[in-house]
């Protein structure tokens, strides 16, 4: 790789407008797998939020921006930043081009590990996030709900990592702030 390549991508953020895609087939697998996940993992006052910011109502309100933020493993944190000042620059640009970016709800899948560490005969647990920037989503989620990808983890990230002290075991929570 030369110094001066400035095609170079090393993680990608953008948002899909998925109330007004809804109709879409990739865009109803998305929906369907959302509220697949929230009944089986989520409460019931969760479930009957992301039914009513999901639904394809016709009259619903809610414009709803679906996250999708990736970047290399071992790229920095610090290249976040610019990601999403980048996405709200380019979300600005395409509302003033009358395309649908302005969002009342966004939706993010965040992934997480849960770390547990055991001293003597107490255990603790903690949340670890891959990308930790994903920490102030959850922070403002107003409804979220989580579960396990143990059995379809295929990374050496969710191994032991200190033997018999510490284990990391991959979960996925999804979140929905108001903007």
């Amino acid at each position: 790789m030369e110094d001066d390549d400035e095609d170079v991508v090393f993680g990608v953020t953008t948002t899909i407008n998925i109330t007004e895609k809804k109709d879409m087939s990739c865009i109803k697998q998305i929906i369907t797998f959302l509220m697949d996940k929230c009944q089986r993992f989520g409460t019931n006052e969760t479930v009957k939020i992301f039914e009513n910011l999901l639904s394809r109502d016709k009259d619903c309100a809610n414009n709803v921006g679906f996250i999708l933020s990736e970047r290399f493993v071992n790229i920095p944190v610090q290249i976040s930043a610019p990601l999403y000042e980048n996405l709200c620059t380019e979300m600005r640009a395409a509302n003033e081009k009358q395309q649908k970016f302005l969002f009342d709800h966004y939706i993010i899948i965040c992934k997480t590990y849960k770390a547990e560490c055991k001293r003597g005969k107490k255990t603790t647990t903690t949340d670890v996030y891959s990308n930790p920037e994903e920490d102030l989503f959850d922070q403002e989620a107003l409804a979220s709900f989580e579960y396990s990808v143990a059995g379809e983890a295929d990374s050496g990230l969710d191994g032991n990592w200190d033997s018999e002290e510490e284990g990391m075991k991959p979960f996925r929570q999804i979140g929905r702030a108001h903007v």
